[in-house]
């Protein structure tokens, strides 16, 4: 039961470490691109004109995480968008971001970013706070420093690919709780971490104490 319990502390401090990481690649951006990568309309793809380095029409918006697999896995994939004209009358974080087209770069298109998964270690699994399994999509996007460069994140359940039907002030209003079920005989009260509602960094990746009977 000691060894467990140990384990299952470590499998919550992996998991808040592994989100903070991606709160730091939105805001320290890895730019790996093809020269030729597009993001004209709906479609991203690497059959574009060649340009230099920050000349493209894309730009590098977020990362997008999965929750899935019971709770047991998460996938990161990188956000990118259109960049806007001059002229784009938004005047909204919520605006702009949906003006962007936020979609995610395609899989077989390999522009040199950090793709990740975790697999939450020694046997846990994300869960709600009445235990079930976790499915969900969890989007961080950055809004264009026309308007504010501010980092946004919105959540929903299930997996989805449709990020800007997830840009939705009522998607990122609240706490996100991920508690952990440790799946092995432990010592005290389930633990997890949280995502602060209206998160915009990785300060807002907190631990779920035993002690506050979130989870």
């Amino acid at each position: 039961t000691m060894i467990n319990t140990q384990r299952y502390k470590d499998s919550v401090k992996t998991l808040q470490s592994f989100i903070q990481q991606q709160y730091n690649l939105v805001y320290n951006v890895e730019n790996g691109r093809a020269a030729n990568l597009s993001c004209v309309g709906a479609v991203v793809d690497d059959t574009g004109p060649s340009s230099g380095r920050g000349q493209s029409n894309c730009v590098l918006m977020g990362r997008f995480i999965t929750v899935q697999d019971g709770g047991t896995r998460l996938n990161v994939r990188a956000v990118v968008g259109q960049d806007l004209d001059d002229d784009n009358a938004a005047t909204s974080d919520m605006q702009i971001i949906r003006d962007s087209n936020p979609r995610l770069i395609p899989e077989d298109i390999d522009i040199g970013l950090t793709y990740s998964s975790l697999n939450v270690p020694w046997g846990a699994a994300i869960v709600d706070t009445d235990g079930n399994a976790r499915t969900m999509s969890i989007a961080i996007v950055r809004s264009s420093v026309k308007v504010s460069g501010s980092v946004h994140t919105f959540a929903v359940s299930g997996i989805t690919s449709d990020i800007e039907n997830m840009v939705n002030i009522n998607n990122e209003r609240d706490d996100l709780p991920l508690c952990l079920d440790p799946g092995n005989s432990f010592a005290g009260g389930r633990l997890g971490v949280v995502i602060k509602g209206r998160a915009g960094s990785q300060s807002a990746i907190q631990t779920i104490s035993d002690e506050s009977g979130v989870c």
